[in-house]
């Protein structure tokens, strides 16, 4: 069932200055048969690769494609460079880095399985300005709420569909995560709404920023959503008398506060609680 950490924005949009920025890439692995998941690493337990002083003095950048055995157990146990950056320096500080993450083992047939699974990182020397960094990293922490938020109610959803007294007990649980988190979820929501706001107010022309904001949503309800989709992907894995035991767990965890978001992404409500500020009517005459 769901873990403490899964930050679901793992692709930024470079088009829009308030956007997130994440070195990381996770390549999906190809869908296999309805009855099977892939293996997906856990970001939390990836170190972030250190940039090679060599590399980095000659302003050398690129991306390393990586093939990771994971073991039944979800260890990465095997780490090679499937395509390389280019610089072996970069491929080895990448290999180095990311050889070490834990991920959730692949399912086949609801049993974990050892599998190949692909794993991208970028290697970018950071030109942006503190503004625009400030600005991605609100973006970014904004996204991460909203995913949550997001796969709190999918679960629950599902939840909901099984006999009672554990369908009554998941609403219960429900309303009880969202009485606790839904400031901090319109916060997100307003973080995102003044950073979008705010690109518009620097394009000249307001169809092509329409144009690129309407497309960056669209990416990031992709992103906002992939995390719950891993999380139905799992709990529908499993059988009918697991699923209950699931759910179980997921309402006492959700009831209890395991997953208030204070609690499993504090740094991201730090990022967003100076974002936005109250708009200051001039008073009247």
């Amino acid at each position: 069932m769901m873990t403490d950490h899964h930050f679901a924005s793992d692709r930024a949009l470079r088009a829009l200055p308030a956007a997130a920025l994440l070195a990381l890439y996770l390549l999906a692995a190809p869908c296999g048969a309805a009855d099977s998941v892939p293996a997906q690493v856990i970001t939390s337990t990836c170190p972030q690769p250190i940039y090679p002083p060599e590399a980095l003095a000659a302003n050398q950048t690129g991306t390393v494609l990586l093939s990771i055995h994971v073991s039944a157990e979800g260890k990465a146990d095997q780490t090679e460079v499937a395509k390389s950056s280019g610089n072996p320096q970069l491929d080895a500080a990448a290999a180095a880095s990311l050889g070490q993450c834990q991920f959730k083992p692949a399912l086949s047939d609801g049993k974990p399985v050892a599998t190949t699974t692909p794993l991208k990182y970028t290697f970018r020397i950071d030109t942006r300005s503190a503004e625009e960094v400030a600005a991605q990293q609100r973006m970014a922490a904004s996204i991460m709420l909203l995913s949550m938020k997001i796969k709190i109610d999918a679960v629950a959803d599902r939840c909901s569909l099984q006999k009672a007294p554990i369908a009554k007990i998941t609403e219960d649980a429900r309303s009880k995560w969202h009485k606790r988190n839904d400031a901090t979820v319109h916060q997100a929501e307003q973080v995102q709404a003044a950073l979008f706001a705010e690109f518009r107010s620097k394009i000249s022309d307001p169809k092509l920023a329409d144009e690129q904001i309407a497309k960056s949503k669209e990416q990031i309800k992709t992103m906002t959503e992939r995390g719950a989709d891993i999380e139905l992907n799992n709990l529908e894995s499993l059988s009918q008398d697991e699923q209950t035991a699931a759910c179980g767990t997921f309402n006492d965890d959700t009831s209890g506060g395991r997953f208030d978001l204070v609690k499993v992404m504090p740094d991201a409500i730090a990022a967003i609680g100076t974002a936005v500020k109250p708009a200051v009517k001039p008073a009247a005459k």
